[in-house]
């Protein structure tokens, strides 16, 4: 499966109220309140999430879909958010960042990566909805990505992001991202991060 990468957003800003959990091998679900008081989870994605996955892709822009899947994309068919939500946490390892209390929230970014049985190399994605963007919840997502993939043994996790997509490429110098060979297409950056390497 190929998933195209994007997002933007400066370094998260210091949380004052924050809990881990470690949840399984794979995502650790992280709970912290920004300044402003709004309450965030990072967690795995669940079956459960369909309908606000699907929203979430609804309220975001048209140019941060285009960035996301290198295409334009107006809704997520059926099939693909049942594939984005019924993951195994081990080939396909999937989070979400939720806003609002349990019983009331949406999801405002979702990130994920795939690797093939048997690979060392995983491929990552991330999304933010615009509203919520430049929260550091980017940051947040793909260094939770390169946690899992660790603790999988994976040696390392790539990425193609748009060359028109300057925010997502400022993202993955501050997360330790190089650029190497291979983009799957001129108009794309491939980057790739050794696992282990700070």
């Amino acid at each position: 499966m190929t998933l195209a990468t994007s997002v933007s957003i400066p370094a998260p800003r210091a949380a004052p109220r924050a809990i881990d959990v470690h949840a399984g091998d794979g995502v650790r679900i992280h709970t912290w309140c920004s300044q402003d008081g709004q309450r965030f989870t990072l967690r795995p994605v669940e079956p459960r999430d369909l309908g606000l996955l699907a929203e979430m892709f609804r309220r975001t822009s048209g140019a941060s879909r285009y960035d996301r899947f290198h295409g334009a994309v107006n809704e997520l068919p059926l099939h693909v958010l049942r594939d984005f939500t019924h993951v195994d946490h081990r080939t396909h390892v999937a989070l979400v960042i939720t806003c609002g209390a349990p019983e009331g929230e949406i999801v405002v970014a979702e990130a994920r990566y795939t690797v093939d049985v048997g690979a060392s190399t995983g491929e990552f994605a991330v999304l933010v909805e615009d509203r919520w963007q430049r929260r550091g919840l980017g940051e947040r997502a793909v260094r939770s990505l390169v946690e899992a993939a660790c603790r999988a043994g994976l040696r390392r996790l790539r990425g193609d992001v748009l060359r028109t997509n300057a925010a997502m490429l400022a993202l993955m110098k501050r997360c330790g991202f190089g650029r190497t060979a291979g983009a799957r297409e001129a108009r794309a950056v491939a980057f790739e991060k050794r696992l282990g390497v700070a």
